[in-house]
């Protein structure tokens, strides 16, 4: 996992601020954050409704403000960017709230969640020693029976899938300069003292539809991700559930319950 400069990571997502709002995130793919979502509201809610739930890296605050529709009392979004948190802080409510704060710097925050989300925010903190640090600290912020929820991207999925790429005669997906994939490994050790493993899925078949199948059938022609197929694609992704074909997503989406 290659070691990345925070301060260049932070000072691309404060000129991102400057740029159009988008619909929940930053994901070229509409129908991956539309999984995202899937994957919070049917595996991390679940049928219940959590008193207080904690976005991290929540940047415009979007998927925040979705969330909070779900949550019995305060929803509170934090992100180290000021220019994300002036535009996120728009879109407050008397149960909707935003801070700028650093994970790393162990801020003191305005809630204590009993559901943190944590949506391609640690891919962001540029190296794996500020992965687990983050991940020690989000640990502190939950009482027994807390849950933490992952949408993040797997090194592990990824390399899966470019392996099967390769197969098709297609290039490698590069991951962004700004980011990093996640050893599941390093990260399911790091947390199976305190927490315990609940669901987990990586998108598999959405992967393997998008990614693999339809980029191949139409090379060299360039896929388009607001397809028909890519939307077919995350239809079946949710009627599979998770656990199938696993190993071809390269998400990393978990939910993990405090012990």
């Amino acid at each position: 996992m290659a070691d990345l400069n925070r301060t260049e990571i932070k000072s691309f997502w404060e000129k991102a601020s400057t740029g159009s709002d988008g619909s929940f995130g930053s994901h070229s793919d509409p129908n991956v954050e539309g999984l995202e979502n899937w994957f919070v509201l049917k595996y991390g809610l679940g049928r219940t409704r959590p008193r207080a739930l904690l976005d991290v890296g929540c940047g415009k605050g979007e998927r925040t403000r979705f969330l909070s529709s779900f949550v019995r009392e305060m929803t509170l979004g934090i992100d180290y960017s000021p220019g994300m948190i002036r535009l996120a802080k728009r879109k407050e409510t008397e149960k909707l709230r935003f801070q700028t704060a650093d994970i790393l710097q162990r801020p003191r925050l305005d809630v204590r969640p009993d559901i943190i989300v944590s949506c391609r925010f640690l891919i962001n903190l540029g190296t794996e020693k500020n992965v687990l640090l983050a991940l020690d600290f989000l640990g502190t912020l939950l009482g027994k029976g807390g849950r933490l929820v992952f949408l993040e991207a797997s090194v592990q999925g990824h390399n899966r899938l470019n392996k099967l790429r390769r197969e098709l005669g297609l290039p490698d997906i590069k991951t962004a300069w700004y980011n990093i994939n996640l050893d599941e490994r390093r990260i399911e050790g790091r947390l199976n003292k305190k927490f315990e493993l609940v669901s987990k899925t990586r998108f598999g078949l959405y992967y393997l539809l998008t990614r693999g199948i339809y980029p191949g059938s139409i090379r060299p022609a360039e896929p388009d991700p607001r397809s028909r197929l890519n939307h077919v694609a995350r239809q079946l992704q949710i009627e599979a559930g998770v656990g199938t074909l696993e190993q071809f997503g390269r998400h990393y989406c978990a939910v993990f319950r405090k012990r």
